[in-house]
């Protein structure tokens, strides 16, 4: 062993070792805490107004734009809670009601039918009945490191979504899309107790001594030990040296002539110092997982005229907040956290419909800002400033503001965190809404819904009479009766009927109804969600299969470019956070997924992470996805085809529990489906377990006994077991992910599931035999047998 080596350690472990050798640290002079403090607080100070002034200056030149794309947004978050009767104030730069009793308005808002947001519903529903799937491709494709690497990233990216509720995340993600346009995506590492603790040693170096004793006549080590102790006890024993050929043992002739005969010899000590690790302590590190958050347009804000992600310099997350939830976020500033019941206008807009009158003095906004080291070249004058930002955050930094009060400042990667949904038909990285062409069609829409309710509402006739006729006190108190008669005397010279007068009511237009229709074909145009979408009737058509089909056909064309908008964003998203989720990776974790009526571990391995990963696609299907219905409907259509492959297939063991649930049926009883569990439950007791030695025979030409084949650690039960069902059990168990990973980490359990397999198929083989053999005895009974002789 080298002096100063250790073999097997990392350098990053070890600590330094003047760390636990006090005597040889080379103090500094330390300033005195309060100084230091002081000091600290000033450099912050100067950091805090340098990044407040950054960020000030860009929302400053940005606010004339956000204020105009902000009212778009706030107006169609009113259309989407159905509040059509508002007006844009001038003064108050809001949207604002009308009062209720206002004339063109008189308290019928409530009374619209909202296509604004039953398109919108339709839009997401259809889009979110399934997960995009994701497909990470290795660097190399001939390197296995980079391959199971890729497996790992496949595994993980199932943990990630299950976290963050992905079937949720998606929906939020059309969400915005259907009424912003732009989504913002925010992925980070969150460590939490609950999702468990690793401890992990830390290592230090402390000094060490090694002695070699060797014999002082052939200089062969007799003895090697090491301990912390730099001196030895003096040997004064004398012993023999163990080496045949050593002189001392042998015995030396002499230049002179004379002979030295054998004698005992004193070892020679040779010490040697040297570093060696050890474990310190134990830490506690709390694991971590990816969390992933979605925003809209309302809450973030970034430079609008850019074109794409790259070219944006900074990024604003603004929220509203209670005052105690933020001071718990920020403890060491809980002076400066204090409620505010002012705020600027863009927090009535994210506040919305329903809060943009909330006042309390209990809220806070905070304001996050991600800025890239472009941004600090605003300063162009003061290069102080911009020398102390690049030189404390040379890769871009995030910046804390509360109330506009700087909070904190750290190192970020905009990038790392954020990921914004890019739109190839749109110019800049705000993108125009999905349901943008809707508006206006909402709007008229809203129009003809009102007029149709103040035409039926006043259409009642209003009736006069001439009270010299008609006694109206006393008509009041007569009781009304069916076919009743009430005298009246009509005035001289005229008729009864000309002391009545009948007003004129009003009458729908009956272009009303056609231009209904009309704007209810043109939402379906502008937005592409055509009733083969949200299970609605196709009208003015023959309502056939395929008319629904090419109805389907066209919502593709139309919907299927936000979906591949969709798919390209959840690929950079999830990408991202899988990354980012390995690199946190303390321990191996496992993945619970169901199989059969039980579960199975699916882990990620630590020492599957050598490799490297290239690209990540989305597979964007050419098809919508696929719906429960519709693949109830694909079930029942394939079943009706009596197709013996399409059957076999459909049929597989595997499948069973998959046709239970789109049949919406699962206390249906699928012949097989538990033959199928009890063969998975016991894969997983034989994964656990090595194969038996079998019963070895005896070779009869060379009498050498040869082992038999290796006997599974658990029996098959031919009289109870379905031997079919369970031979493809084993061999898709054995032939996935779980089965693979299980051959290359627990070879023997594999070995052991194999045993099982031959078992099954070897009783196949048998029972196959004995029916050909009885087939062919049936066949030999009930033919001639012998020859036939002639007739005569």
């Amino acid at each position: 062993m080298g002096e100063g080596e250790v073999p097997g350690m990392d350098e990053e472990m070890m600590e330094d070792p003047m760390m636990d050798n006090p005597s040889e640290e080379v103090l500094e002079p330390e300033l005195p805490s309060d100084v230091a403090a002081a000091m600290e607080e000033e450099l912050n100070e100067q950091i805090g107004s340098a990044l407040q002034s950054i960020v000030d200056t860009f929302t400053r030149e940005d606010d004339p734009i956000r204020q105009f794309m902000s009212l778009v947004w706030v107006r169609n978050d009113y259309y989407w809670r159905g509040i059509f009767n508002i007006y844009w104030s001038e003064i108050a730069s809001a949207w604002r009601e009308f009062p209720s009793d206002y004339e063109l308005f008189p308290g019928q808002d409530d009374q619209n039918v909202n296509i604004y947001r039953g398109y919108g519903q339709s839009i997401i529903a259809a889009l979110s009945a399934s997960l995009p799937n994701i497909k990470f491709f290795p660097s190399d494709a001939d390197s296995p490191d980079d391959l199971e690497t890729a497996k790992a990233y496949t595994i993980a990216s199932e943990a990630v979504q299950k976290h963050n509720s992905a079937e949720i995340l998606l929906v939020r993600i059309l969400f915005y899309m259907y009424k912003q346009g732009t989504v913002f995506v925010y992925s980070y590492p969150e460590g939490k107790e609950e999702y468990g603790i690793v401890e992990t040693p830390v290592y230090s170096t402390k000094t060490m001594y090694q002695h070699d004793l060797t014999c002082p006549a052939c200089g062969n080590v007799l003895e090697t030990y090491d301990d912390e102790n730099p001196e030895t006890d003096p040997i004064e024993t004398p012993g023999p040296c163990p080496n045949p050929t050593c002189p001392s043992v042998t015995g030396m002739q002499n230049p002179d002539g004379t002979f030295t005969p054998p004698s005992p010899i004193i070892p020679v000590v040779d010490t040697k110092e040297y570093s060696a690790p050890f474990i310190k302590e134990y830490q506690q590190n709390v694991k971590k997982r990816v969390c992933i958050e979605v925003y809209g347009c309302l809450n973030v804000r970034v430079n609008p005229y850019v074109k794409s992600q790259k070219d944006i310099q900074y990024l604003i997350l603004s929220d509203e907040k209670h005052y105690s939830y933020l001071r718990e976020q920020y403890p060491d500033h809980e002076a400066k956290i204090s409620g505010n019941a002012g705020g600027d206008i863009y927090r009535s807009y994210r506040l919305g419909p329903d809060l943009n009158y909330y006042t309390s003095e209990a809220l806070c906004t905070r304001e996050r800002a991600w800025l890239r080291p472009s941004a600090y070249r605003i300063f162009t004058e003061d290069k102080e400033e911009y020398e102390l930002l690049k030189q404390t955050f040379p890769n871009g930094c995030k910046a804390t503001f509360i109330n506009k009060e700087f909070i904190e400042a750290e190192a970020a990667d905009l990038d790392q965190c954020w990921t914004i949904s890019d739109s190839p038909v749109d110019n800049f990285v705000y993108s125009d809404a999905i349901g943008a062409d809707l508006v206006p069609i909402q709007e008229m829409r809203a129009d003809l819904d009102r007029l149709k309710i103040e035409t039926i509402r006043y259409g009642i006739p209003e009736n006069f009479a001439d009270p010299a006729v008609l006694d109206f006190k006393v008509y009041a108190k007569r009781e009304n009766k069916v076919g009743q008669v009430v005298p009246a005397i009509p005035r001289q010279g005229q008729s009864l009927k000309d002391a009545f007068h009948e007003t004129r009511s009003a009458t729908l237009s009956q272009e009303v109804p056609a231009l209904t229709s009309q704007l209810d074909t043109d939402a379906q145009f502008v937005t592409g969600a055509y009733p083969s979408i949200y299970g609605g009737q196709q009208e003015g058509g023959s309502n056939t299969l395929g008319e629904y089909r090419d109805s389907a056909a066209r919502s593709l064309q139309r919907l299927g470019l936000y979906w591949r908008i969709v798919n390209n964003l959840w690929a950079k998203v999830i990408h991202k956070a899988t990354a980012e989720y390995l690199d946190n990776l303390l321990e191996d974790e496992k993945i619970v997924k169901a199989q059969g009526t039980g579960f199975v571990n699916v882990w990620v391995k630590r020492t599957a992470l050598f490799g490297k990963v290239g690209t990540v696609e989305p597979e964007a299907s050419e098809q919508f996805p696929v719906s429960w219905q519709q693949k109830n409907g694909i079930l029942m259509t394939l079943l009706n085809m009596k197709n013996q492959s399409i059957d076999a297939a459909l049929f597989h063991p595997e499948n069973t529990s998959l046709i239970a649930r789109i049949l919406g049926l699962s206390e249906l009883y699928i012949p097989g489906d538990e033959d199928r569990n009890k063969t998975l439950i016991n894969i997983m007791e034989l994964a656990k377990a090595a194969p038996l030695p079998g019963m070895p025979t005896i070779d009869p030409v060379t009498g050498a006994q040869i082992p038999g084949p290796e006997m599974p650690s658990i029996q098959i039960e031919p009289a109870v077991d379905n031997i079919p069902v369970a031979i493809e059990t084993i061999k898709a168990f054995l032939n996935s992910m779980v089965g693979i990973e299980l051959k290359r980490t627990l070879p023997l359990g594999y070995r052991n599931v194999v045993a099982y397999l031959t078992q099954y198929t070897t009783l196949q083989q048998q029972q196959m035999m004995q029916e050909q053999m009885a087939a062919a005895a049936a066949g030999g009974d009930n033919g001639q047998s012998g020859d036939v002789g002639p007739v005569s």
